[in-house]
């Protein structure tokens, strides 16, 4: 675990790097996506929701919608509770920690969770707000009191 004192001297990740890791997400959201879409499909077929040969579930129940999105949840959940990093944020050597200690919160994760997607969608506004903000904070960070920072590169291998 990465000594508390020393990730808050790091400085705060930066605006293209945070979209960077987001992109690399998006790849492997758009494969867990595909997977639950199959593994709902053939569900749905199963106990005979979906049997009219139709093969798109989304518009035959709601219940769809709702997996698809805790899938999406518990993807950033379980990554950032477990090492405040998703695989997006570990390529691109940025970490999420909470203002007051390393690691964040089930609260702080769940105010991310809610947030973030506000900050996305309209226009990217929130994400943008990190390029006036002097701690370089998008709207998800304030509201959660969290904060990415840029890790240091590791020492070579000799």
């Amino acid at each position: 675990m990465t000594n508390t004192l020393m990730v808050h001297t790091l400085p705060s990740a930066s605006l293209l790097k945070r979209l960077l890791a987001f992109t690399y997400d998006l790849f492997i959201l758009l494969a867990l996506s595909m997977g639950y879409s199959a593994l709902a499909t053939l569900f749905m077929v199963a106990i005979g929701i979906n049997d009219s040969g139709d093969y798109q579930p989304m518009h035959k129940s709601y219940w769809f919608g709702l997996g698809w999105m805790f899938s999406m949840i518990a993807f950033y959940w379980f990554f950032w509770m477990r090492a405040g990093q998703t695989i997006g944020m570990r390529t691109w050597r940025l970490k999420l920690v909470s203002r007051q200690e390393d690691s964040i919160s089930h609260g702080q994760c769940l105010v991310r969770i809610l947030v973030g997607p506000i900050s996305l969608g309209l226009l990217g506004v929130g994400y943008l707000w990190c390029l006036i903000n002097k701690n370089k904070a998008a709207w998800h960070d304030i509201a959660s009191k969290t904060k990415v920072v840029q890790l240091p590169k590791p020492p070579k291998k000799k």
